[in-house]
C-alpha cells in the first residue's frame, strides 16, 4: 500500500508542505474533513490518516496544534480507534495521554477496547483499561469485550479480562452468556476456564437452551 505521508529529511520535521496544506482555516492547522487533500470524500481527518499509517511525528504535530481528537470518520471511528484497529501502539498511547476518550462508540457500537480485544493486543488492552476504558461496554450485537474475546477463541484475552473483573454473566442480544458462547465456538479451553469461575451451567438463553443443550445439538463433547 502507498504511504499517505513521506517523512521529511530533518528529524522531527513534518513532510514538506504538510503544514501549509493544513493551514486553511483561520491560519491554524486544520483537522477538518478534506483539509489535507481536496480529493478526500470520506469524513476523515488528517489525524485519522496519520494514526492508521503509524506516522507518530505527524500525530504529535497535530496534537500540538490542538487538533480535534475524538471526531469520528464515516463509520464513527475516532483516531484512537484507527490507531488501535491498525495496532499502531505508539500513536494510541499518545492519543490517550493527550486525553482521547476510550469510551466513544462507532456506528456499530464498538469502542477502542473492542478493537484491541478483536486483535488480541494485550499491550493496548492493558493501556486502555488503565485509561478508564469500560470493560462492560456493549456493541450493537450486545457483545462486551469478554464475549467478543470468547467468540474469537482467545483464551489469553479471556483470562486477562476476567482477571480484570469482566462480568462472566454478561449476555449478548440473544441472552447467551459466556459459557454458551464458548460452547458454540467449540473452545474447550475457554469452556474449562469458565467452569472454574463458578458460572451457572443451567442458565438458559432466549431460546431456553443451556450450554449443555448447545453441546449436545452440535455433537460437541465437553
Amino acid at each position: 500500500m502507498k504511504k499517505i505521508f513521506g517523512l521529511g529529511s530533518k528529524q522531527g520535521q513534518p513532510p514538506p508542505g504538510f503544514v501549509t496544506r493544513l493551514q486553511k482555516i483561520r491560519g491554524t492547522v486544520a483537522c477538518d474533513t478534506g483539509s489535507i487533500d481536496e480529493t478526500f470524500t470520506e469524513p476523515r481527518t488528517a489525524l485519522h490518516l496519520a494514526c492508521a499509517k503509524g506516522h507518530i511525528k505527524v500525530v504529535r504535530l497535530l496534537l500540538s496544534r490542538k487538533c480535534e481528537v475524538d471526531v469520528g470518520d464515516n463509520e464513527g471511528r475516532t483516531p484512537l480507534m484507527k490507531a488501535v484497529q491498525y495496532q499502531e501502539t505508539e500513536c494510541a498511547f499518545n492519543l490517550l495521554e493527550y486525553g482521547a476518550d476510550p469510551n466513544v462508540t462507532d456506528d456499530y457500537g464498538n469502542t477502542a477496547l473492542h478493537y484491541a480485544v478483536y486483535n488480541g493486543n494485550m499491550v493496548l488492552i492493558t493501556k486502555l483499561l488503565s485509561c478508564g476504558a469500560n470493560i462492560e461496554a456493549k456493541n450493537k450485537k450486545q457483545l462486551t469485550p469478554l464475549l467478543l474475546a470468547i467468540n474469537g477463541k482467545s483464551l489469553k484475552t479471556v483470562e486477562f479480562l476476567v482477571k480484570n473483573k469482566a462480568d462472566t454473566n454478561a449476555v449478548d442480544r440473544h441472552e447467551r452468556n459466556s459459557l454458551i458462547l464458548a460452547v458454540r465456538s467449540q473452545s474447550e479451553d475457554i469452556v474449562q476456564f469458565l467452569l472454574q469461575q463458578s458460572i451457572n451451567v443451567f442458565y438458559q438463553d432466549v431460546f431456553q437452551l443451556t450450554a449443555e443443550d448447545y453441546a449436545i445439538n452440535s455433537g460437541y463433547k465437553v
